[in-house]
């Protein structure tokens, strides 16, 4: 198996930036363009990213959906999924 280590500097760094992008809720889309952007500067095709277009059908509208990155795993393990918020709620912070 292979282990990946975790750089805390740069994984700060990444926090940093992303929490630093004003992004309240249904408003997104600069949080969602940023984690693209670390994304793809990390090596993911950006074929494997895509948006759901939830934004344009709940009552609340938003100007991004949700952002879904599929990874190819090798097939003998379980799949695993990441839920995560990408909007800042208010009364949280």
């Amino acid at each position: 198996m292979n282990k990946t280590e975790v750089e805390p500097q740069s994984s700060l760094n990444r926090f940093v930036t992303l929490t630093g992008i004003p992004g309240s809720s249904g408003n997104e889309a600069d949080v969602a363009a940023e984690i693209v952007n670390q994304l793809i500067s990390a090596g993911l095709d950006p074929s494997q990213i895509a948006y759901d277009g939830a934004g344009e059908r709940t009552r609340r509208e938003g100007n991004c959906g949700n952002l879904i990155v599929t990874l190819a795993g090798n097939g003998t393990g379980p799949r695993t999924l990441l839920s995560a918020h990408m909007d800042t709620v208010p009364i949280c912070v």
